[in-house]
This record gives C-alpha cells, structure tokens and sequence, in this order.
C-alpha cells in the first residue's frame, strides 16, 4: 500500500490489487461487470478486474475504505513501446458516499449498467405534488421512452400491462381538460 498527500494535506493510503473471488462474484450477482463481458468505455471484452483501495480518515475521525473499479484488457499494442501489455479503463465505484450525502440515488460509477434505469426509477418514485413538474417535462420522459423502445424486449403479456398502463394515463391526461 502506497501513502498519498491529497490537497488538503491528508494521508492517504493506496494499493491496487486484482479483484478478489468474492469481489467477482459480487459484481457478477449484481449484474455489473465481470471478466468476459463488454467493458462499458470501449466495448473489448474484460480479461482482469482491478481494484484500486484506497484507506482514510474522514472528518469524523473514522476510517474509510473506497474500491475504485478498472477493466483491464490483455495483449494490447502499446502506441509508444509497441509491446503488448494491459489496458486499464476506469469503471468508477460501486458506490460513492461523499455524492450521497447530498441525495438519495445510490449513484455509481459505469462498475453498473443498468444504473441509469434504476436512478430513473428512484427519481421517479421520489416526486412529491410539491415539486415543479410540468408537462414539458413529462413529454420530454415520453420523448426518452419512446426512442428507447426498440431496445426493449416486449413478450405477449408484457405488451397488453404495458398497453393497460398507457391507456391508464390518456384517461388521467382526458380528466386534466
């Protein structure tokens, strides 16, 4: 483990190791990333994990530990030396919570792709009458939903609760008139 200074004169400590089994298979269990998958910065294939663990003391006194996730590609030709190595894409933490303090999303870094989807949902499920939601901003979702509706996988019984659901909300929109 290395010993860092940041800015605000604070000792860190860092070591970058491979992922563990059980790291592997924590990430693989909640459908993150694991070796053989796509890696989501460049799309090759993921040969290694790697994590960078970095150990401090926050302002309470406390020590923390924070992973910070990299895909790691095998024989690529290095532009400068020519020679094959390792490629290493930052994939960002599991979780972040310095970010959290301030929200409630549970945000994490591309280590999980269907993130996005889940933030969705927890927005979504947040919204009080008390916020500013317009109907701009209501078109705009169903602008974002329906150029994303190729890309979603739609069996017979899915499409008549997904029908249903669409037919639920013309009747609210009729009722606003």
């Amino acid at each position: 483990m290395n010993s860092q200074i940041n800015k605000k004169g604070e000792n860190k400590k860092v070591s970058h190791r491979s992922a563990t089994e059980e790291e592997i298979k924590m990430l693989e269990k909640e459908a993150l990333i694991a070796p053989g998958m796509k890696c989501p910065r460049c799309d090759k294939i993921i040969d290694y994990i790697r994590v960078d663990e970095i150990e401090y003391v926050n302002e309470k006194g406390e020590k923390k530990i924070h992973d910070y996730f990299y895909a790691g590609h095998k024989n690529v030709v290095s532009k400068k030396t020519g020679k094959k190595n390792v490629e290493w894409h930052y994939l960002g933490a599991k979780e972040y919570d310095y970010v959290e303090r301030f929200n409630e999303l549970g945000l994490q870094g591309l280590v999980n792709s269907r993130r996005e989807n889940r933030y969705l949902h927890e927005l979504l499920g947040n919204m009080t009458i008390d916020e500013k939601f317009t109907a701009r901003d209501f078109e705009n979702m169903l602008d974002a939903i329906l150029f994303n509706l190729d890309k979603v996988a739609i069996d017979d019984n899915e499409r008549e609760i997904l029908l249903e659901k669409i037919k639920k909300i013309q009747e609210k929109i009729e009722e606003k008139k």
